[in-house]
């Protein structure tokens, strides 16, 4: 989804959680490029104190990089990853999470549960509940998500919603055989 983003050159909001910031970290190159030509970008991970560099802390952010949002120890999030990406013409997100007891092991041992969209109002949905996400966690954020879109968006097509059964099946498949 990401390169999607990046192919079309939108002005997406972006969010993404990543469990743990050895994941962000892995992949920062390329989430400070989508920063680049997004409208913002909003990072959810395990990221260390506030005063930690890198981390935001309530105020305004800079303009052209990722915003870091810190997930707190015991929360739930923590154990979910996803991407949202609230575009008008390329609406699109992912979530997952992880079934009990994946932690600590092996990372190609993890496994998840995922769910997937480019219905438009459940991605504006998903990314209206990340925006709450966001300014409940670090409430210097309220600048920067103001904006996305309130109002109901069109339903996808039928015909979009059984080519997403279709690819859901078939990924379904896939993971099964890994």
């Amino acid at each position: 989804m990401e390169d999607e983003c990046c192919a079309r050159a939108g002005h997406a909001a972006l969010f993404a959680g990543f469990q743990q910031e050895r994941f962000y970290r892995q992949s920062g190159a390329r989430w400070a490029e989508l920063a680049r030509t997004a409208r913002f970008v909003v990072v959810f991970a395990d990221f260390g104190e506030p005063a930690e560099p890198g981390v935001l802390s309530p105020g305004e952010p800079p303009p052209g990089e990722p915003l870091t949002v810190r997930i707190p120890a015991g929360a739930p999030l923590r154990r979910e990853w996803f991407l949202v990406c609230a575009d008008r013409d390329h609406p699109a997100f992912v979530a997952a999470w992880e079934f009990p007891g994946g932690a600590g092991g092996p990372d190609s041992r993890r496994r998840f549960e995922a769910l997937w969209s480019v219905d438009p109002p459940a991605v504006r949905d998903a990314a209206l509940i990340c925006a709450r996400m966001a300014r409940a966690l670090s409430p210097g954020l309220e600048p920067v998500l103001a904006g996305l879109p309130d109002e109901a968006a069109a339903p996808a097509s039928p015909d979009l919603h059984r080519a997403m059964g279709l690819l859901t099946r078939m990924t379904g498949y896939l993971d099964k055989r890994a």
